[in-house]
């Protein structure tokens, strides 16, 4: 996983509902439940164009320096993500927290330096998933109880051009949940018909709050998180080596976010390894993408499927010619029935008129009798002579 996903308001509020995080938080809206983020820890590079070219409000500051929250169509490393956590009652809980782990934090002496091209030069945006029980960052998280789960629309990964040799600029693939199809007596339970309009990726993670070493009005702590990561399954082996670990059933959702044992983690490693082909879907994405800069909605569209080889050749037998044509020819085509081998009826092309021969000079034009005497009994000619009539 390269580290760039999207994330929509859409998309939380369907895990919201999925999750039942709406009956557990007094029925309040999604956006109101979630607090504005300080915007001092991004450096201002938070910010994102809508498709007319004007700047979006999400990404203006606010008075009292924050940004509200919206749509994120290329989120990266650095950015802040709605998570799904527990608090410490044990409810579920949202909150904005910024994409890359950090583990350490800052003093009085020495703060930790603002903007994710400092502060962020070596966050750790994902965790392997066969090794973090044994890596002491993680393991303590673990024992921490600090996991989440986050709700994406979707990640991306390149994949260079094979007829490029692998060089050159690689082509940005959006990878995202299939819309599951509705059927007659299904989606009852309204948080399945949440899911089914605004499908997600509901992606494992853990999460840790260290001190900013700064004083009000600054964050005194700074909130991150990072996404685990597993073998990719057969469907994207294509695409890439690896992929996010995706949990398929919620139930296992909260069980990683209430026991994260190490059997709970092992079975949304393998759920997420076998991963069916009909659980997810994929397509090329402009490459300006690629830069972190670019924010708008186009950034997840598909790219216009490229013309078959086969509709640059037009179809043998089925094309007319013109009257035009015909006319230039000389000749008015139609069908007349000779006599094979074995007596079969075989149907060819003559033509009533012809347009008058070349003749090279000093020779003579052959009759119509002699261009029939010439013809041998036997040879290919005599298939497409004219029958004789019996009078």
């Amino acid at each position: 996983m390269c580290g760039r996903t999207a994330q929509s308001v859409a998309a939380v509020s369907a895990a919201s509902t999925s999750l039942r995080t709406n009956s557990r938080n007094g029925g309040r809206s999604v956006v109101d439940r979630i607090g504005p983020r300080r915007c001092s820890n991004d450096g201002g590079d938070n910010g994102s164009s809508t498709t007319n070219g004007e700047t979006d409000k999400s990404s203006i500051p606010q008075e009292d320096g924050t940004y509200p929250w919206g749509d994120n169509f290329n989120l990266s490393p650095g950015h802040d993500a709605v998570v799904f956590s527990l608090n410490k009652e044990g409810q579920l809980q949202m909150d904005r927290k910024i994409w890359g782990l950090v583990s350490k934090g800052g003093t009085s002496k020495a703060p930790l330096q603002e903007g994710p091209s400092k502060h962020f030069s070596n966050l750790m945006f994902n965790a392997r998933s066969d090794t973090h029980f044994s890596k002491p960052t993680f393991s303590r998280l673990l024992g921490e109880r600090k996991t989440c789960v986050v709700a994406f629309d979707g990640f991306f990964e390149w994949k260079a051009d094979p007829l490029g040799g692998g060089k050159g600029k690689k082509q940005p693939y959006y990878v995202f949940r299939k819309n599951p199809p509705e059927k007659e007596g299904n989606c009852k339970d309204p948080n399945q018909q949440s899911a089914q309009k605004s499908p997600y990726l509901l992606m494992a993670g853990l999460w840790t709050s260290v001190p900013t070493g700064y004083s009000p009005p600054k964050p005194a702590t700074l909130d991150t998180f990072t996404v685990l990561t597993t073998e990719v399954c057969n469907p994207l082996r294509w695409l890439h080596s690896r992929m996010p670990v995706c949990i398929w059933d919620e139930e296992l959702a909260w069980k990683w976010l209430q026991e994260p044992s190490q059997q709970i983690h092992q079975q949304i490693d393998e759920q997420s390894h076998l991963t069916e082909q009909y659980l997810l879907d994929w397509h090329a994405v402009t490459t300006q993408m690629s830069s972190t800069k670019y924010r708008e909605a186009d950034a997840i569209k598909a790219l216009p499927k490229p013309k078959s080889v086969k509709a640059f050749f037009a179809p043998i037998g089925k094309s007319k010619p013109s009257s035009d044509t015909k006319k230039k020819a000389g000749t008015n085509t139609k069908e007349s029935t000779g006599t094979g081998k074995k007596g079969e009826s075989i149907k060819t092309a003559t033509t009533t008129k012809r347009a008058a021969p070349i003749v090279s000079p000093g020779k003579k034009p052959a009759t119509k009798k002699a261009k029939l005497d010439s013809t041998k009994k036997g040879s290919i000619t005599s298939f497409f002579s004219p029958k004789k009539s019996k009078t």
